[in-house]
C-alpha cells in the first residue's frame, strides 16, 4: 500500500500461481444394477499444469479518520483438477474472475454504528458447477457467468452489552454465453 497523498491511498499486488494436478493411470469400470461391468475407461492424460497470473488493485479515499470510499479491481483464479469420478474425461478448465467493487465504510455517531456498502460486478470464464450426469457426480465448465451486487451491513452498539447487526445484499447472477 502506498499513500499517494495523507488521504489517498494505493494498494496493489500480483501473484503468479503454477498448479500441477497428478492422476495415476489406471482404469475405471461402469457396472450396472446387477454389478455386471458395461463399459471400461482408462485415462489419457495424467497430469495437466495451470498457470496464471493474478492481481489486485484498490484506491482508497479516506473522507475523515473514520470513513472511507474505495474502488478495486482483482483478477482471481480457481484450478482446473480430474474429475475422480469420471478420470477418462478431460480435466475441468481453470476458472477465473474479474471483480470489480465500489463501496465505503464507516465508524459513525461517535463509533456507535459501523456502516459497510458495496456495489460489485463479478465476471467469471470457465465457471466450475457441480452436476449430475446418468446418476455420476461430476464437475463441469459452464458458460460465462455475470453478477451485478450490492451488500449492506451496519452494526450498531445499543449498549456497550447489546449490539444490533443487520445486512442485506442483492444479487444479479446469470449466465451470459
Amino acid at each position: 500500500t502506498y499513500a499517494i497523498t495523507p488521504t489517498t491511498h494505493l494498494t496493489g499486488g500480483v501473484r503468479w500461481t503454477s498448479d500441477r494436478r497428478k492422476l495415476p493411470r489406471g482404469f475405471t469400470d461402469r457396472v450396472n444394477s446387477a454389478g455386471v461391468v458395461v463399459a471400461h475407461f482408462t485415462n489419457v492424460i495424467d497430469s495437466v499444469t495451470y498457470d496464471e497470473v493474478t492481481f489486485r488493485g484498490a484506491l482508497r479515499q479516506d473522507l475523515t479518520d473514520k470513513v472511507n470510499v474505495y474502488v478495486s479491481v482483482n483478477k482471481g483464479f480457481k484450478s482446473g483438477e480430474f474429475n475422480l469420478q469420471t478420470p477418462q474425461d478431460a480435466p475441468v478448465r481453470p476458472e477465473t474472475i474479474m471483480a470489480y467493487e465500489a463501496g465505503l465504510k464507516g465508524d459513525l455517531l461517535d463509533n456507535r454504528l459501523r456502516l459497510n456498502a458495496a456495489v460489485f460486478h463479478y465476471d467469471i470464464d470457465d465457471y466450475q458447477v457441480r452436476s449430475s450426469i446418468g446418476g455420476i457426480s461430476a464437475l463441469q465448465n459452464a458458460a460465462k457467468v455475470k453478477i451485478d451486487g450490492v451488500d449492506i451491513n451496519a452494526e450498531a452498539a445499543v449498549t456497550s452489552q447489546f449490539h444490533l447487526t443487520a445486512g442485506m445484499s442483492y444479487l444479479d447472477a446469470r449466465y451470459s454465453r
